[in-house]
């Protein structure tokens, strides 16, 4: 493979993961309903777990800033995924609100270097005239995982359950 195949499949698995943090963010939309009966949430407790995850993921930027720089950003978006991944697990298999709402805190965290791993690669990887393209292409990537995580995963809901659909997404 050679470099130019190469970067182009690294930032296609950075947007990828992009597609993520935005289906995440608004994933919990469409299961409010379902999410509030199973476990008899009020809206204080759904407002925190859907605030969580922007909280969280303000906050993080400047360390996982600094963390990028350090490892790089191809370790820490695996790193960040798996993180997601096992939030998105423990969401899927909770028992109660206290262990929903751990997996949505690791979600949040696991998603936080993401977007400045795809700004890092595509500084690093492409050159300048290319950044102001591979920057919309992300935020495009981004925009489409919300779409998603409407009427996919909607659907996705009503054939399955909630907690399926969480382990898909895992």
């Amino acid at each position: 493979m050679n470099f130019n195949q190469r970067r182009w499949l690294v930032i296609s698995i950075a947007l990828l993961a992009y597609l993520l943090v935005f289906f995440q963010r608004t994933a919990l939309t469409v299961l409010q309903p379902d999410l509030e009966k199973v476990f008899q949430l009020t809206a204080t407790q759904f407002s925190s777990l859907s605030g969580v995850y922007l909280y969280l993921y303000a906050i993080l930027q400047i360390p996982v800033g600094l963390l990028v720089d350090f490892i790089g950003p191809k370790k820490t978006t695996y790193i960040g995924l798996l993180v997601a991944a096992a939030g998105a697990l423990m969401m899927a298999y909770a028992p109660n609100y206290f262990w929903l709402f751990t997996g949505r805190v690791l979600s949040s965290i696991g998603i936080a270097p993401i977007f400045l791993n795809c700004l890092k690669l595509s500084a690093e990887w492409f050159i300048p005239s290319e950044f102001a393209t591979l920057s919309g292409i992300t935020l495009f990537v981004g925009n489409f995982g919300a779409l998603l995580s409407s009427y996919p995963l909607s659907w996705l809901v009503q054939l399955t359950d909630w907690r399926t659909s969480f382990l898909v997404v895992a």
